[in-house]
């Protein structure tokens, strides 16, 4: 997978905070206003590199150039060529940690109903938890189980590790079912996991704030849409304390994936991300609605 990551370093919360701020009469469920005071003072929480344990038999990849390009809005772009193929055995969690997962997002969100296994894995193993609808939960929520076996490279020493997510409607079709008719509806659970494999595959991290093309130039990232990227994000669909699973020796953040039109991307990295955040939080959209390929572009409002 070829692309690059846009975006800035969070460590300030700059971008959720000026959210907050303007989207104070939005409803709680908007992808952007949800869980925004928190984001203002959220650091990423680090490791020593001594501390990879999972990662040693990793052999590492050349990490993308960080060159000195910058946006308009803010963002540092990193440019990224073809990853490396991945090893055989791939890196896995141990069954403590995955289990620390599941009962994670079981607290947070909503049993486990399904687990969608990789069957032949590289590099990485990843699989996927499948919750809800519930009536706490009333969305179909898919959570990557191992992509913090591998810590994130922050540069400078530091890791940290993380898992996405992404929020479906409850009436979406059989999205947890492949190999079945709802193959046509599986591409955010596939991107999901091409997201998840990126940090390893590259030797980089996904952050609060980051967008990812599909490609450069960017493309559909399915036929049918007109989505070409994605934004990482706080989880505005889940409380707050979904945000962080805090144990002895394994931290792990969660992140949300959005999908995003073209002229969103270039908003975002124009404008930067508190911009991008305002125009979904005045559009009232529910984060669950985010992947509806026939959504409103919210980049186009006036």
């Amino acid at each position: 997978m070829k692309g690059m990551i846009m975006g800035k370093a969070p460590s300030s919360g700059t971008g959720r905070a000026a959210q907050a701020k303007q989207g104070k009469t939005a409803k709680k469920k908007s992808p952007s206003k949800a869980a925004s005071a928190r984001a203002a003072s959220r650091k990423t929480v680090t490791t020593k590199a001594k501390d990879r344990r999972n990662s040693k038999a990793t052999p590492r990849r050349k990490p993308g150039k960080r060159a000195n390009e910058v946006t308009k809005g803010g963002s540092r772009v990193l440019r990224h060529a073809e990853a490396a193929p991945g090893q055989f055995p791939p890196v896995q969690l141990t069954e403590k940690q995955a289990d620390l997962i599941e009962r994670h997002v079981a607290k947070h969100m909503a049993p486990v109903a399904n687990v969608l296994h990789e069957i032949l894995s590289f590099g990485l193993h990843l699989d996927v938890l499948c919750v809800g609808p519930t009536k706490k939960f009333p969305y179909k929520g898919y959570v990557t189980m191992g992509m913090s076996a591998v810590p994130m490279n922050l540069g400078n020493g530091k890791t940290a590790r993380a898992e996405l997510c992404v929020v479906l409607p409850k009436d979406w079709p059989d999205a947890d079912a492949p190999e079945k008719k709802g193959r046509k509806h599986f591409w955010p659970i596939q991107w999901l996991k091409n997201l998840a494999r990126l940090p390893s595959d590259f030797d980089t991290f996904l952050d609060f704030g980051h967008t990812i093309p599909n490609g450069d130039p960017p493309e559909p990232l399915e036929d049918g849409c007109k989505f070409v990227g994605w934004l990482v994000d706080v989880p505005s669909s889940m409380p707050e304390a979904f945000d962080e699973l805090r144990s002895p020796r394994f931290r792990v953040h969660f992140f949300q994936i959005f999908p995003l039109y073209q002229e969103e991307m270039d908003l975002k990295l124009e404008e930067g991300h508190a911009a991008l955040g305002s125009r979904f939080v005045k559009s009232k959209m529910k984060s669950a609605r985010m992947c509806d390929v026939h959504r409103e572009n919210v980049a186009l409002r006036k």
